[in-house]
C-alpha cells in the first residue's frame, strides 16, 4: 500500500515522511514497520533521490508466525535469540515497552526517476498492474 503522505515535510532538496506505523512487503514478507521515517533529497532537476534513510522498529512479536517455516518456532523470544546471535538485540518496543522490538536502519537509498506515473495503493497486493493482485477489487485511485 501506499505511504501515507500527510506526514511529508519538505525542506528544498531534502524531504521527510513520518514517523508512522505501515506494513511493508519485503522478500515475499509483509512486515509491520512501527514509527517509519523515511527521508532523502531530491537532484535538482527531480531525475533522482540520493541520500535515503528509512528507520522504524520491527516487532517480533508479529515477525515471528511469518518465519516459522524457516526457523521451526513462532515464538518471539527465539526469534529474539536467533537474533542476538547475529549480533542484533531486540529492544524495548514504542508500541507497549516489551523487549521484543528490532530496530530498522536502512541507510544510503538511492533512486532514479523512471517516467512513471504514481497512483495510490490502498491495500497490499491490490493493484491492477500487480502479479500478485490478490484483492477482490483492485482499483487506482484516491486512498482515504
Amino acid at each position: 500500500p501506499s505511504i501515507d503522505l500527510a506526514s511529508a515535510r519538505w525542506s528544498d532538496p531534502t524531504f521527510e515522511i513520518g514517523p508512522q506505523d505501515t506494513v511493508r512487503s519485503c522478500a515475499g514478507l509483509e512486515l509491520e514497520v512501527s514509527d517509519l521515517y523515511i527521508r532523502g533529497t531530491f537532484a535538482p532537476d527531480c531525475s533522482y533521490t540520493g541520500g535515503g534513510r528509512w528507520e522504524g522498529e520491527l516487532d517480533a512479536r508479529s515477525l515471528a508466525p511469518v518465519l516459522e517455516e524457516t526457523l521451526g518456532t513462532d515464538d518471539p523470544d527465539d526469534l529474539c535469540s536467533y537474533a542476538a546471535a547475529l549480533g542484533v538485540d531486540c529492544v524495548p518496543c514504542s508500541t507497549d515497552g516489551a523487549a521484543y522490538c528490532i530496530e530498522l536502519e536502512i541507510d544510503q537509498l538511492s533512486g532514479s526517476a523512471t517516467g512513471s506515473s504514481l497512483s495510490c495503493v490502498e491495500e497490499v497486493d491490490c493493484h491492477p498492474l500487480c502479479a500478485r493482485s490478490t484483492c477482490d477489487t483492485p482499483e487506482v485511485g484516491e486512498c482515504d
